[in-house]
């Protein structure tokens, strides 16, 4: 991969400390907003047992993991870097993809829309803070994984 699209997808080792600590932070808010509010809804294991096994291979590969590298690289990839040299800087870059991500999720009712642009603006700060799009891939792919089930 060449030098430039490289550090426009920021596609570098995040520092082990500072990833875990976004992470932990990203888990922290998950897991709180959801007993504040139980945004994901019951277990519900049932559409896991009857279903086929490739459909239940496919939801994960799908839902949990090529979504959200996709939208990673879009979003806070892409996005984040075009807008973090313009006028806005960084803070604007975080708060203007976290809006248009949250624009992608109109099928959620309001207040998970709200709580989707929160999350975005805690994985822009992550991509800042780390120089990585990696974090917050991982902290994308364990919302999803949590939120599949």
């Amino acid at each position: 991969m060449n030098t430039a699209l490289r550090e426009h997808l920021a596609l570098s080792k995040p520092p082990i400390g500072k990833a875990a600590l976004c992470i932990t932070i990203f888990v922290s808010y998950m897991l709180g907003t959801n007993y504040l509010s139980d945004w994901r809804g019951g277990w519900d294991w049932v559409q896991w047992r009857e279903g086929p096994l490739m459909i239940d291979i496919l939801r994960v590969l799908g839902v949990a993991i090529l979504g959200p590298i996709t939208e990673e690289l879009i979003f806070r990839g892409v996005i984040y870097y075009r807008l973090a040299l313009t006028k806005l800087g960084v803070a604007g870059a975080i708060v203007v993809t976290s809006i248009i991500w949250g624009c992608f999720h109109l099928d959620y009712r309001p207040p998970v829309i709200a709580r989707v642009v929160m999350g975005g603006c805690l994985l822009g700060a992550a991509r800042y803070w780390t120089a990585s799009s990696i974090t917050p891939i991982i902290m994308h792919v364990v919302w999803n994984v949590y939120g599949i089930w």
